[in-house]
């Protein structure tokens, strides 16, 4: 990315209107500056890209086209210096104009009210900044809430403030949060550990109480939402009632009872989108779709006259010119944190690596997380954990397709089935993150015992390094005979 950034402005491609007037000179100075070392021989060589690629993309992306962004999420969010390349994708957008501009077209969340959005810049929060740091080696907060890294020593650590309980909806942290081995004793140290879930996962083997939810066909719904953050490609929302009921005689709820529920018996009320519940009589579900559409650009009654729901397309909907209050802000495309990052990565790219191989992250079609795990046509079409390899690592390594291998971080060690893949670059391999158990059981552990959650964490979002992993690779044979000897 610094290597982009540096071509594009050396070649004048950037978007000089637009930086003129939301970044300014003095700001476009500093990154120009701070980009200074990442010469294309150098970002070349680092990531084993051919002479000419860099500016190829460079070219491909500022100088030939003036439209499309740049964007990067699961993979590189994961991997070290995570907050410096979110940061250096976004300086991408900012210095080649890929922002929305007043006449555009919005895709809105259409569960939000309405409202103006325009061509200004926000300064920015810094939120992170505005909040006491936690007791937990004083990293902040992102969204208002703490960060899954620091849970295991909340949990852990006495003290005012310790996390004693423990509501897990829907999720199976035991399996799915770096260094499992250190978060499931966390879970095991909780007084209370209350797990809403249909499947028997790692972490409801660990619950004090599992509750049964209903299933999405057993339930009303609206698709997933995230407020005004449309995660749809058009204008389109639906809302679907159950298709059936619960199977009879079964004992299921409502995931959102598990909680009125509790509140109930402890005096508390809730406030749900903006208002006060019936804290006597368990609301509906649909009455409480109801009231997040109150206000709304779609009104709950319009959708349920819509079973295959509603697509708008609104000519007024579009970025408006910025309001003058707003007109002098400009982005801070190099403060003075990220610039200090950025150089810490500069000295840190040039050091060798005391491992062969780097881990990374990787997608596979059957699952998300653990999802999927627990289906039985899901476990026979993905009956062990692969790690992918370039034929040619195999071959160094005397691997064949199907051999059992041994794969040691610093932190520890996991068991994998190697997998010839011609994608793979020489010196990199690739696992699916939350497939297996948990260690030391039978079934295969997956990736997040090779994580530490305290060690090379990264700053702002306390992300584990958890993509880019230094590790040794060797047949389970090999690995056998060598702790033997």
């Amino acid at each position: 990315m610094a290597g982009l950034i540096r071509i594009i402005l050396d070649e004048g491609w950037n978007d000089r209107e637009f930086c003129d007037r939301y970044v300014g000179a003095e700001r476009m100075a500093a990154l120009r500056m701070s980009v200074d070392p990442f010469t294309p021989e150098r970002v070349e060589a680092r990531a084993g890209l051919m002479q000419g690629q860099l500016r190829a993309i460079a070219e491909m992306f500022a100088r030939d086209d003036r439209r499309g962004g740049a964007y990067a999420a699961t993979g590189a969010c994961m991997a070290p210096f995570s907050n410096l390349t979110q940061h250096l994708v976004e300086v991408i957008n900012v210095i080649c104009g890929r922002l929305r501009r007043a006449g555009d077209r919005l895709i809105v969340d259409l569960t939000s009210p309405e409202r103006d959005v325009c061509e200004q810049v926000f300064p920015a929060t810094r939120s992170w900044e505005q909040v006491p740091p936690s007791r937990i080696r004083g990293v902040g907060r992102l969204g208002g809430e703490k960060l899954t890294s620091t849970l295991a020593e909340e949990i852990m650590t006495p003290g005012e403030g310790q996390i004693r309980a423990l509501f897990v909806n829907g999720a199976n942290p035991a399996s799915t949060v770096p260094d499992n081995a250190r978060f499931t004793q966390a879970l095991d140290a909780l007084e209370l550990l209350v797990v809403v879930d249909p499947y028997m996962t790692a972490t409801a083997e660990r619950a004090h109480y599992i509750l049964p939810p209903r299933m999405q066909y057993e339930r009303a719904d609206l698709p997933l939402l995230i407020p005004n953050y449309p995660l749809q490609p058009e204008n389109w929302l639906q809302f679907t009632p159950p298709v059936i009921g619960p199977p009879k005689g079964s004992d299921l709820t409502e995931d959102w009872y598990v909680y009125w529920s509790v509140a109930k018996r402890l005096g508390k009320t809730i406030c749900f989108a903006g208002k006060e519940l019936d804290m006597v009589t368990p609301p509906k579900a649909e009455a409480l779709l109801g009231l997040r559409l109150k206000g709304a650009r779609v009104s709950f009654d319009d959708l349920v006259q819509q079973p295959s729901g509603v697509l708008f397309e609104h000519r007024d909907w579009v970025v408006r010119p910025s309001v003058t209050e707003q007109q002098n802000a400009q982005f801070d495309v190099m403060p003075t944190d990220v610039a200090g990052e950025l150089s810490a990565y500069g000295e840190q790219a040039l050091r060798e690596r005391d491992h062969p191989f780097l881990l990374t992250s990787r997608r596979v079609r059957d699952l998300f997380n653990t999802n999927g795990m627990h289906l039985k046509a899901i476990r026979s079409r993905n009956p062990v954990l692969p790690i992918f390899l370039n034929p040619q690592d195999m071959g160094a390594l005397g691997l064949a397709e199907g051999d059992e291998v041994v794969i040691r971080s610093d932190h520890g060690e996991i068991v994998a089935i190697a997998q010839a893949d011609d994608a793979m670059r020489p010196g990199v391999v690739a696992m699916s993150h939350s497939w297996g158990g948990l260690p030391g059981e039978q079934l295969v552990s997956g990736v997040n015992a090779l994580i530490s959650s305290v060690e090379h964490v990264e700053t702002v979002n306390a992300m584990p390094r958890m993509s880019a992993i230094p590790v040794h690779i060797m047949r389970a044979a090999v690995a056998r005979t060598a702790v033997a000897g």
